[in-house]
């Protein structure tokens, strides 16, 4: 077992203070840098950063967070939601690290693609080729077809 004791802090997310949304930040006092390529293996589209080093994902409505001596929950109603919401993460991480033998650790660095790169992507001329349209072109498209069927009617 790695995470024996732990301490929770309950706190309203910063951009919407007075919020009824809360936000559970735990404090331990082990290191969990060790354990963030074993979570990265196992949990869906998280955001792996080792030289920070810092896990985010998101299940369901909550989004989590692993730092080396931290981890937390958002978007939690209450205490007792979040005790609970807790609990289910510590027990997570515990029986991560107990099967460790058996997890092959995920070291691969996952990030949200950036605004630039989708624009970049979605404009590339390999992307016509491929039969991709840019979605700018939908809406002429659409004009057209348009133009056409009330023109046929007449």
């Amino acid at each position: 077992m790695l995470i024996e004791s732990y301490q929770i802090e309950l706190s309203c997310p910063a951009c919407e203070p007075g919020s009824e949304v809360w936000m559970a930040t735990v404090t331990t006092s082990v290191e969990l840098s060790e354990l963030m390529p074993y979570v990265n293996a196992l949990v869906r589209k998280g955001e792996y950063t080792p030289g920070v080093p810092t896990l985010v994902w998101r299940e369901g409505a909550h989004k989590f967070f692993l730092r080396p001596r931290q981890l937390g929950i958002s978007n939690l109603g209450d205490r007792s939601d979040a005790e609970g919401e807790v609990d289910r993460l510590v027990h997570f991480l515990n029986e991560t690290w107990d099967a460790r033998e058996r997890t092959t650790p995920d070291f691969s660095v996952r990030s949200k693609p950036k605004v630039l790169e989708i624009l970049r992507l979605s404009l590339a001329p390999t992307a016509a080729d491929a039969g991709y349209r840019p979605a700018w072109h939908t809406p002429l498209r659409f004009r057209k077809a348009t133009r056409v069927l009330t023109t046929a009617r007449h």
